[in-house]
């Protein structure tokens, strides 16, 4: 049996909205695009391919740029996250990114709730 473990419930985007953000890597280290998969108010869950990722490990800090106008999440644009976990399972083509908040702003909570109260 497994047990849940998260604390902030997560707003899914659905498969045919392609959300997208650009991560960039501190020191120079580069800029890659993910998909958005899921977001709460404590973070958000990413898929990037392979091929394009720059070295990550859980605990590296990268900022959010270039977030998709249809995500209603514009809040996010420049925001720093702290990777949490990478999942890099080799059948699929994408690595699985946990991300979690730094210092995120009381008006960009308001607008990951609102993603629920339209979910309604």
């Amino acid at each position: 049996m497994t047990v849940e473990k998260r604390v902030s419930e997560r707003f899914v985007f659905s498969r045919k909205q392609e959300n997208r953000v650009v991560l960039e890597a501190g020191e120079g280290k580069g800029t890659v695009e993910a998909r958005i998969l899921n977001v709460s108010r404590g973070g958000l869950g990413l898929a990037a391919e392979r091929s394009e990722l720059f070295e990550l490990d859980s605990k590296s800090k990268i900022r959010l740029r270039d977030i998709d106008a249809e995500t209603g999440l514009h809040c996010l644009q420049g925001q720093e996250v702290r990777i949490k976990w990478v999942l890099d399972y080799e059948p699929l083509q994408n690595l699985g990114i946990g991300c979690e908040f730094v210092d995120l702003s009381g008006d960009c909570l308001q607008e990951i709730d609102a993603l629920f109260d339209k979910d309604q």
